[in-house]
């Protein structure tokens, strides 16, 4: 197994360490990765390590284990590569994980899947540079077509997918223009789920663009503050479906017009945003003088659609706590679910008893804390009104927010038999949240405990030293205590 140090951590990764401490064990920090449906060791894997002090990397041996040494205890990003692998709870960017003295980490990775296929004109040629997506639930994946129109996406956990096409740069010249949809069509609601399999690499996704009736999009951003110059503004015309495809973009003048030509007929959300030198679709103006709009409307025909949208400035949302005190608490984030686009990311400021977001631009919002630590659930967050937490609440105007996270009290607990007694341990992963997993080493007598978990579904697999053994779900209620006996050796 390879080990090296790599490059320093860059600044523009955000990586929140807690704790750091000297002590490591003997043999170095353990990772230990294992298909999570089955429990087979996953190896030939590269994972990577980022945190305070750099970036380290090392490979998975035949048992799915790669070990690192130099490691501090403290919150590291883990992101895996290679060997067919992927990660479905971090994705690309990765996951954050909690390193303790020797305690292993554990993440459940699964076999990863593709799809892929050709993108054409109504005549039959090949559309190069077109943008083709993935789109899953929170996210979505993407790739470009050729000279030829093939593409491939890969990388791709197992699930069902909403694939489309749209035209960006110069392939969005003339009737190129706009956003299709598998198996056909620009509407997004008759768009059929792609399902793919673990490791299943799927082609003859094919999609059409062009050939539709275009109109004009006319406009003006009414609000922008009264210092700024209009021409800093962006507007983008986003087709109504999945993927929050961008079919085209444009600048406001000097009195905050805009004009928008050749798009084929349809619903769309106009969103418009500024000011900012440079701005793209990347990151959102943070500025005091940042004011956000959006409005839908309709392309017919040969006609031209006249919009106004108003510009206001972001809200202002605080936060306190309620429930447990976890760590990894400062990790909670908002990221558009509705309106705007979900890429954008907005990270609260840490003040005294609780949070602080400022310039928000009102809209839907998914709550999220990524550097939790295992054992700690977080419902998300009460707005006034609530009777409940949730993780997607509306944020349209300024106001205070709860945030409630609760520790887990739950138990699993139970017996291995079979095997040889020397090397016996069960791997514990949770179903729902498939960014925890634990490891637990069995006494002389099989006997095993997981305690401080979370309400969920999970996974319970024996292993011996040399084989993996049986696997069982569990269901955990809050402060309930399951017992469960697993064979070791055989399925």
């Amino acid at each position: 197994m390879a080990l090296k140090r790599v490059i320093p951590l860059s600044i523009a990764v955000r990586i929140l360490v807690l704790g750091l401490g000297a002590s490591e064990g003997e043999q170095g920090q353990r990772v230990v990765a294992i298909e999570w449906r089955t429990g087979e060791a996953a190896a030939e894997v590269t994972v990577r390590l980022e945190g305070d002090g750099g970036s380290w990397e090392a490979e998975t041996g035949g048992l799915g284990v790669a070990r690192f040494r130099g490691i501090r205890a403290g919150v590291y990003r883990l992101t895996v590569e290679g060997g067919g692998w992927i990660d479905p709870a971090g994705g690309v960017q990765g996951r954050v994980v909690r390193v303790r003295d020797a305690t292993p980490v554990i993440i459940g990775l699964e076999r990863s899947a593709a799809v892929s296929g050709r993108v054409t004109n109504t005549s039959g040629e090949a559309l190069a540079v077109v943008r083709v997506f993935a789109w899953r639930g929170q996210g979505e994946a993407t790739g470009y077509t050729d000279d030829e129109g093939r593409y491939r996406i890969h990388g791709l956990a197992a699930g069902e997918y909403l694939i489309g096409a749209v035209a960006e740069g110069d392939a969005a010249a003339g009737r190129h223009k706009g956003v299709a949809y598998y198996p056909g069509g620009a509407d997004g609601g008759r768009a059929e789920p792609v399902e793919l399999k673990p490791g299943e690499d799927r082609d003859g996704v094919d999609l059409q663009l062009g050939g539709r009736a275009t109109g004009v999009v006319q406009g003006r951003l009414v609000g922008l503050d009264a210092g700024t110059r209009a021409e800093v503004a962006l507007v983008a015309l986003v087709a109504k479906g999945p993927g929050s495809a961008v079919v085209a973009g444009a600048s406001a003048d000097g009195e905050g017009r805009f004009q928008i030509d050749g798009i084929p007929a349809g619903e769309y959300r106009l969103m418009a945003w500024g000011p900012g030198t440079g701005m793209g679709y990347e990151e959102p103006p943070r500025g005091k003088a940042s004011r956000f709009g959006w409005a839908e409307v309709e392309v017919r025909e040969g006609e031209t659609a006249a919009a106004e949208v108003k510009m206001a400035p972001g809200v202002t949302v605080e936060a306190s706590a309620a429930g447990a005190g976890c760590e990894g608490m400062d990790s909670l984030t908002f990221r558009p679910e509705g309106e705007w686009f979900k890429h954008w990311a907005f990270e609260a400021a840490k003040v005294a008893g609780g949070w602080r977001w400022e310039r928000l631009p009102a809209g839907q919002y998914r709550a999220e804390m990524p550097a939790l630590e295992a054992g700690c659930a977080f419902p998300g967050v009460r707005t006034k009104g609530q009777a409940t937490a949730a993780r997607v609440v509306r944020l349209a105007e300024s106001g205070r927010v709860e945030v409630m996270v609760e520790r887990g009290n739950g138990v699993v607990e139970g017996r291995v038999s079979g095997g040889e007694a020397d090397g016996r341990r069960v791997v514990l992963f949770a179903e729902d949240e498939r960014g925890f997993g634990a490891e637990a080493v069995c006494g002389e007598d099989g006997r095993f405990r997981f305690e401080g978990l979370a309400a969920g579904k999970y996974a319970a697999i024996a292993y011996t030293k040399t084989e993996r053994g049986e696997r069982k779900g569990v269901v955990v209620e809050r402060g309930q205590r399951v017992a469960i006996e697993l064979k070791a050796g055989g399925e």
